[in-house]
């Protein structure tokens, strides 16, 4: 009895395992099977991916004969792409290529041309924007360019350039080249420290006159690279003066318009030998003198400077103003005006009496005074011409004109040259004499 018990017992037990194992079973299916729906369903589902600032390539150029490209509307333009993710995460940017074809036919003008796209599946849907762009088509011409400066905010005055070459040659479309001013060499990726001084090796950039980098992708140069050496120069600041020796009468005078000072440039070893001016000419006072009567004007120009200045300096300014900022015409005429003018000097001669006469004396009376009395006579004019004169050129006359009463009386002595002299005055001409009057 107990045996049939313990059998019924296991025959349950290995039913009720059955019956566990086949459900588990159809869970499990239904789980992969609901998992397998859930993976299918986002899959498919279409996701947007947008591509921008994708260059925009240009087919037909070798149609171009004799014209070139001036410019598109826009040269790159925006995509967006929608499709499975599986296909889209796999594709970069770099697959896309967007580009326009020009006309077999090509001639100068404005042409709208659609933007195309090849490559991509049947599947996924493309969206371009724009979806047109304009080219315009232009005359080519050749233009030889001045690499004149190393690009970036520095004070090219103080900077030396020797460049492996001197111009480059752009060839591009004729409104495009008018825009160009001069090249420039861009050396930013090297590390320049704390100066300048060294070789360096950059990337030619153009620049129009406001500055600005002209980029223009169809503009061909016959050189993309150069060298260039550069050198810190010093700068100065001179004095401008003209030198003389050798003079007494004369002084140099400067007149007001002329310019002050200059500002020099040049290796640091010149430039800290220079005196702290420029003489323009050194003038030979002793040699002149005699031939000036009133004044003698000397004009000194720009190239009159840069001549005085020694081999190795530069001249860059005059009186704070550029000389790059002045064009060669425009250049004044005279930047410093001296005059050469004669200088009055004074002297004085003691003269006795002996030598005066009296004149306008009435004929009843009679004059006496101190002949050994002595008068200071005090001469301006020229130093070689008053060095010549002595008392024996000199009249000296005691006027009686009006004079009646006996007695001591005040008349006046009169100084003048025995000979004419336009370079020699007297400064007193009269003086007071005290004289004894009486009759005959």
């Amino acid at each position: 009895m107990l045996g049939k018990l313990k059998k019924g017992k296991e025959q349950a037990l290995q039913t009720e395992n059955k019956q566990s194992n086949w459900a588990a079973r159809v869970l499990s299916v239904l789980c992969a099977i609901i998992l397998w729906f859930y993976v299918m369903s986002v899959e498919s589902i279409n996701f947007e991916k947008t591509y921008s600032g994708l260059t925009l390539g240009i087919h037909g150029t070798e149609t171009l004969e004799g014209l070139s490209l001036s410019g598109l509307t826009t040269s790159t333009v925006e995509i967006t792409i929608t499709g499975e993710k599986k296909q889209l995460e796999g594709m970069g940017s770099e697959w896309l290529k967007p580009y326009v074809d020009l006309p077999e036919t090509v001639a100068k003008g404005q042409y709208t041309l659609p933007v195309k796209l090849d490559g991509i599946p049947d599947n996924m849907n493309v969206s371009v924007y724009p979806q047109k762009v304009t080219v315009l088509i232009e005359d080519t011409d050749t233009r030889e360019v001045p690499l004149t400066r190393v690009a970036g905010s520095h004070d090219d005055s103080l900077l030396e350039y020797n460049f492996s070459f001197t111009h480059v040659t752009v060839t591009g479309s004729v409104s495009v080249l008018e825009q160009i001013d001069h090249a420039e060499l861009d050396i930013s990726t090297q590390n320049l420290g704390n100066t300048m001084d060294g070789s360096y090796f950059g990337k030619i950039i153009l620049v129009n006159k406001d500055g600005n980098k002209i980029v223009d992708s169809y503009l061909t140069k016959s050189s993309d690279y150069a060298t260039v050496e550069v050198k810190v120069l010093q700068s100065k600041k001179l004095d401008l003066t003209i030198t003389s020796s050798s003079g007494e009468s004369l002084s140099i005078i400067y007149e007001k318009e002329s310019a002050k000072t200059i500002v020099v440039k040049g290796e640091a070893s010149v430039i800290s030998a220079l005196p702290t001016y420029l003489s323009l000419r050194t003038i030979n006072l002793s040699e002149i003198e005699s031939g000036v009567k009133d004044s003698k004007t000397y004009v000194f120009a720009y190239h009159d400077i840069t001549r005085a200045l020694p081999e190795g300096v530069v001249l860059i300014a005059v009186d704070n103003v550029a000389v790059a900022d002045l064009k060669e015409d425009s250049l004044p005429s005279a930047v410093l005006t001296v005059s050469l003018k004669n200088t009055k000097v004074e002297t004085t001669l003691t003269v006795s009496l002996k030598s005066a006469t009296v004149k306008s004396l009435s004929s009843s009376l009679h004059v006496t005074f101190d002949p050994n009395e002595t008068v200071d006579i005090v001469l301006s004019g020229q130093r070689n011409d008053l060095k010549n004169i002595t008392a024996k050129d000199l009249n000296l006359v005691v006027n009686m004109y009006g004079k009646t009463a006996k007695g001591w009386v005040n008349v006046p002595l009169l100084v003048t040259l025995k000979e004419t002299n336009e370079n020699v005055e007297i400064i007193t001409k009269e003086f007071t004499l005290r004289v004894f009057v009486y009759a005959k």
